[in-house]
């Protein structure tokens, strides 16, 4: 009996004594089956590989929201946009500036977050560049709108409130 399984995944090891254990019990007692491992490793199933795309995930809805949501709130609280108004500056022209610092703040986060995951972990990296950095770019620019609407709301309720 080969037995084929992953030793660096700790299911692959329990899936394998159980089978080991059924198919000693279905032999016997007396009459122990041969056996011998045939370990696969297969990069992408080690925990770090699922955990890396969701800290990148995370790290992006994080900085994504609070880069325009929180400043926006921070600076009508502060009477800074009521200033900004008053300046040569568009409203087009300030919404762009965040959302640009955004796009170039994302390619030192990925770069540093992927960077560090091949480096270490060894993780690879699957698919070809552009689509990583067409998803990402979507990602941040979906983000950023949901900080924007929680700027909104956040103005909403600070009317009704107070």
């Amino acid at each position: 009996m080969i037995y084929r399984y992953d030793d660096t995944n700790p299911d692959g090891r329990t899936a394998r004594l159980l089978a080991e254990q059924a198919i000693q019990r279905a032999a016997g007692e007396r009459s122990r089956v041969a056996e011998s491992d045939d370990l696969v490793r297969e990069p992408g199933a080690r925990y770090i590989d699922f955990l890396l795309p969701g800290l990148l995930g995370m790290n992006m809805m994080g900085s994504g929201m609070w880069s325009l949501g929180f400043a926006i709130v921070y600076a009508r609280k502060q009477k800074l946009l009521k200033r900004l108004v008053a300046s040569p500056m568009s409203r087009a022209e300030y919404l762009l500036s965040f959302l640009l610092a955004r796009l170039v703040l994302l390619i030192a986060e990925v770069g540093a977050l992927l960077g560090f995951g091949a480096l270490v972990f060894g993780v690879p990296l699957r698919g070809p560049l552009w689509q990583l950095a067409l998803v990402c770019v979507a990602t941040a620019l979906a983000f950023s709108a949901l900080g924007l609407l929680v700027a909104s709301r956040a103005r909403t309720i600070e009317a009704v409130s107070g």
